[in-house]
């Protein structure tokens, strides 16, 4: 019985123009062992696969796993190289973060 998991399962391999075999062989990078009749399950839905399968999958068909789950497609905001090396700093370096912090409470 198809769901509508199996049915963007299916319909973004296809879209990528990808057999069952190339998605078994690249989930196999990721030391995950299935085969072509797990991938062809999952798309007829009579199977699910698991959380750790669908962030695979998600990487894979290059798309968010919530859009699998769920069907919700979200944009992501593109930073330049500048701004990620800022969060990057900001995440890493707690003195950083605490003297930006004060910078921004007294701008705001």
């Amino acid at each position: 019985m198809e769901t509508r998991l199996s049915i963007r399962l299916k319909t973004l391999r296809k879209s990528l123009s990808m057999s069952t075999s190339q998605v078994v062989k690249l989930l196999k990078r990721n030391n995950t062992l299935y085969s072509e009749q797990s991938i062809y399950k999952w798309e007829q839905g009579n199977a699910i696969p698991s959380l750790d399968t669908l962030k695979q999958l998600s990487k894979i068909y290059n798309c968010n796993i919530s859009y699998l789950i769920e069907g919700k497609k979200y944009k992501y905001l593109r930073i330049s190289p500048i701004e990620n090396n800022l969060l990057n700093i900001y995440r890493t370096d707690f003195l950083f973060r605490s003297v930006l912090t004060q910078i921004l409470k007294k701008i705001n």
